[in-house]
């Protein structure tokens, strides 16, 4: 009787174990594909709304670093809740306003206009990644700044609002990354949508 119920409660507490949830571990490379949903607007200009699809590799390490691939942007992550299944990542302000001034600049000058980007001052970056029960994770950033924009004299100020979905599909070790490949990222993504509101802005003023 004794055997009996010993190996009830085995098959118990397996049946238990197979019922819970398995999710993935944020630890390791994942290809990030998504959509961007994006709002520019550009004082006394007008404004512009679409979404576009966006791409790249994100690396959680163990030590808590975090890199997004195709921009090389670095920054840290942390899980937020108790059961470790959702995650803050925090890419620092300053090298975000560095690389979307940079980025849009050049931009502007490969397209042939003389208007520039500065004073971008970030008004929300909040960047969560959730772990799923089917190995994947889901991922959230919504990213948005006011900017000034300066072309013959005149001072434009200019809004940009963007909000990301994404899933991530791990990479295994030693893989290539297609997005890595592209250099195809979410950074020069809203850089380049700035950018095209901006010739916009100045063929019509």
């Amino acid at each position: 009787m004794l055997a009996k119920y010993v190996r009830f409660s085995a098959v118990l507490v397996c049946l238990v174990f197979l019922a819970l949830p398995v999710y993935a571990d944020v630890v390791g490379t994942w290809d990030v594909t998504g959509t961007m949903k994006h709002t520019i607007s550009i004082k006394h200009v007008g404004h512009s709304s679409g979404t576009d699809p966006v791409t790249d590799t994100f690396t959680f390490d163990s030590n808590g670093s975090f890199t997004a691939t195709a921009e090389a942007a670095t920054g840290t992550w942390q899980y937020i809740n108790t059961k470790d299944t959702k995650a803050d990542v925090l890419i620092p302000d300053n090298q975000l306003i560095t690389y979307l001034t940079t980025k849009t600049n050049d931009m502007i000058q490969q397209a042939g206009y003389s208007a520039t980007v500065d004073n971008i001052v970030l008004t929300k970056n909040k960047n969560t990644v959730k772990q799923n029960k089917d190995g994947t994770l889901s991922g959230k950033w919504a990213l948005s700044f006011t900017c000034n924009i300066h072309y013959q004299g005149y001072n434009l100020p200019g809004k940009v609002k963007t909000n990301m979905k994404a899933t991530m599909t791990q990479v295994a070790a030693g893989a290539a990354s297609p997005a890595s490949i592209e250099e195809e990222g979410i950074l020069s993504a809203i850089a380049e949508k700035l950018t095209d509101q901006i010739e916009d802005a100045i063929l019509d003023f």
